[in-house]
């Protein structure tokens, strides 16, 4: 079941966009007709999307609303509705919202439904991918605690210098340490056996 909060400071307006919210798909719709009351009944419960009228409280106080309730959802879905009549209140609320996200009044099944069921996936995979990256985030952290638990050498010094990574997993012959120091004796590798002599 899907939870919408339609808030209007109109109570006609915001009961008939209530009606066309609940038409074809199972909504749980809750009507709010103050931001004030939005707010309570967003605290009380958690909401999939959200219906707001852009002129609520007789200003721009619908997308304040919205920032509002996407403090505690960062991907609720909001749709904002205007009166035909307000040229001003449409413009400011395409700018911050978008077309996709505005619908005029009256409200009409046709223009609310798409928009919101898009809304709503759009939100459905953006809640996944941010799972997803939390996951991937603490699967990195382990793994970095896993490989320093594995390879301690790395964290340990001795009195000359620390010992390579690499000798945790590498041959002797391909590890740094055991390598011929620069100032030892170096080997001869034109070593060439001495010719025998021959006795007469």
């Amino acid at each position: 079941m899907v939870r919408v909060l339609v808030a209007d400071d109109d109570p006609l307006a915001a009961r008939q966009v209530a009606e066309v919210v609940g038409e074809e798909v199972p909504h749980e719709v809750e009507v709010a007709t103050s931001a004030a009351a939005a707010r309570a009944l967003a605290a009380a419960g958690r909401f999939d999307a959200a219906v707001i009228g852009f002129r609520l409280g007789g200003a721009a106080e619908g997308a304040e609303l919205a920032a509002a309730l996407r403090v505690v959802d960062p991907h609720l879905p909001v749709i904002v509705t205007t009166a035909p009549a307000d040229a001003d209140g449409t413009e400011r609320a395409l700018a911050a919202f978008g077309w996709l996200h505005h619908v005029a009044r009256p409200v009409v099944a046709a223009e609310l439904l798409p928009r919101l069921e898009a809304a709503l996936e759009r939100a459905r995979l953006e809640r996944r991918m941010a799972r997803l990256e939390r996951e991937l985030d603490h699967r990195e952290r382990a793994l970095t605690s896993t490989s320093r638990s594995l390879c301690p050498s790395s964290a340990r010094t001795s009195s000359t210098r620390a010992t390579p990574p690499c000798c945790a997993i590498a041959p002797p012959a391909a590890c740094p340490t055991t390598s011929p120091s620069p100032t030892g004796p170096r080997p001869n590798h034109d070593f060439r056996p001495r010719p025998r002599k021959r006795h007469s």
